[in-house]
């Protein structure tokens, strides 16, 4: 059924996907799961850009939520091209504030998710997602 170029392109991709995903899961979770004050932690670590004047709390509670659900349709390749987006707009939105800040390294580092996700946009999920699984039915 696949070729063998096919099947490394796609676990190329799948490996590609779960990069990201385990280090947002690994940021994002524990503080969705400790409550309002790591809520409010992470809203204070935003771009002023992102924040649009809400409160820190929920603005941290948005940035955690966009992070794990990105991740999980990373891992799942459900929705994956849409939290793509939002992902690479957050990641150049953090690269930008890093770079402000002088934070050299922290910007090389965003800049990197930025890319990944931004390509991931144009190739989609590759074989192994959900979304096959749902089409066949």
């Amino acid at each position: 059924m696949f070729l063998s170029q096919d099947r490394q392109l796609n676990i190329g991709l799948f490996c590609m996907r779960i990069g990201p995903a385990v280090g947002l899961l690994y940021y994002a979770a524990p503080k969705l799961w400790k409550g309002a004050g790591a809520w409010e932690a992470a809203g204070r670590n935003l771009p002023q850009l992102l924040s649009l004047g809400c409160p820190v709390k929920y603005a941290g509670l948005g940035l955690l939520l966009l992070q794990a659900l990105g991740a999980l349709s990373l891992i799942s390749g459900y929705f994956m091209r849409i939290f793509c987006l939002f992902l690479s707009i957050l990641f150049a939105l953090h690269c930008h504030a890093y770079f402000m800040a002088g934070k050299i390294a922290l910007t090389l580092y965003a800049l990197g998710l930025f890319s990944v996700c931004f390509g991931l946009i144009f190739t989609g999920p590759g074989g192994y997602a959900i979304t096959l699984g749902l089409k066949g039915k």
